[in-house]
């Protein structure tokens, strides 16, 4: 099945609107009203954010958010001290 060039270009726009959005983020939630912090904090934890005092945990994170912090694990030292 082939799709219509329309139907490609939204894609391509909507993949380059989705990763400006992961570049600025941090400045979208800053910049963000209450309803978009919601909407930041709610995608990257799928579940309930529970406060417990000063602390936040929830039961699990967003897969995508997981690879993203993942991707650094390969740069961390070794157990000899070296990097």
């Amino acid at each position: 099945m082939r799709f219509s060039n329309i139907q490609n270009t939204s894609i391509v726009e909507d993949y380059y609107n989705a990763v400006k959005s992961l570049v600025t983020l941090d400045q979208l939630y800053k910049d963000g009203d209450v309803k978009k912090k919601r909407q930041i904090i709610g995608s990257i934890f799928p579940e309930k954010l529970v406060s417990e005092g000063s602390h936040y945990r929830t039961a699990r994170l967003n897969e995508a958010v997981k690879l993203i912090y993942s991707m650094g694990a390969g740069f961390s030292e070794n157990k000899n001290g070296q990097t």
